[in-house]
């Protein structure tokens, strides 16, 4: 008996068991040291099988995991990245939180662009852009945070200076930020993924929704139609929605751009389209 192989057959990847695998080792061993080689668990031969078992497992269990890089259905990283590549879809990158803040201080002071300023859990955020104290004595703009992904930061919590100022007296930000987005997940980009085979047909939600995620900058997208003669709610919010027409709630996005795919979609298929765009 030799070490069994994994194969790869019409239904899959078979890999041998690690007891298959640890009595083909000692076939081979016996083989060749004799037949009355102790086989006892102390022994340095039993090591080195037990050694070269788990080596072998191991490269099996890593050719698994390659294989099924190959299936939209498990695969992640750059190889989904690749299964995306070939519908055009790129994974959506992580964004970062913006907000508006207010700068007090003296008329005429100039605040560069990317001045940091700090919230209350310590993260950093700069300004977009340079920004002039005017004789009121504030200023408003933009801030970024330097930190990508899911950043929350409620109002009144961008209230420190990082580097002072002078003229500068204070900052805050009288509402919460826009809070930014994670980098795309597998679940999520699979998700796209399928939705954009459905953007190929017409007149139907799949097809709208496939067609509006995939459009550059849209972080998310709802769409519920009502086919039926009356008026009906969804969601927890009981959100209305006339006979015969579609909802369409977008985040992100040109809004010309969501507009255009929206009419091409489903444009003829209700009486009237109901837009959320943020």
């Amino acid at each position: 008996m030799t070490v069994p192989s994994l194969t790869i057959t019409d239904r899959g990847i078979q890999v041998p068991t690690t007891a298959e695998v640890v009595t083909g080792l000692w076939s081979l061993f016996t083989a060749a040291f004799g037949s009355d080689l102790n086989t006892d668990a102390a022994t340095p031969q039993a090591q080195l099988i037990t050694s070269l078992a788990a080596l072998i497992q191991d490269e099996c269990n890593q050719l698994v995991q390659l294989l099924n890089q190959v299936d939209p259905n498990y695969s992640t990283g750059i190889w989904q990245d690749g299964i995306g590549y070939i519908y055009f879809l790129t994974r959506q990158a992580a964004t970062h939180s913006t907000a508006q803040v207010t700068f007090t201080g003296l008329s005429g002071v100039i605040i560069p662009q990317g001045f940091l300023v700090r919230d209350a859990n310590g993260y950093s955020w700069a300004t977009t852009s340079a920004l002039t104290i005017g004789i009121s004595g504030t200023v408003t703009g933009g801030v970024q945070c330097t930190t990508s992904g899911a950043i929350a930061a409620a109002s009144d919590t961008i209230t420190i200076i990082a580097v002072a100022l002078t003229g500068l007296d204070r900052v805050t930000n009288p509402a919460a930020a826009v809070v930014g987005i994670v980098e795309e997940s597998r679940a999520n980009f699979e998700a796209r993924r399928a939705n954009s085979v459905a953007a190929n047909a017409k007149n139907t939600d799949a097809s709208v929704r496939g067609t509006v995620a995939n459009l550059s900058g849209v972080v998310d997208v709802w769409v519920k139609s009502n086919n039926s003669d009356s008026a009906t709610t969804f969601g927890a919010t009981n959100y209305a929605v006339s006979a015969h027409s579609i909802l369409v709630s977008v985040v992100g996005g040109v809004d010309y751009d969501i507009a255009w795919q929206i009419l091409t979609k489903a444009g003829s298929g209700a009486s009237s389209v109901r837009v959320s765009l943020s």
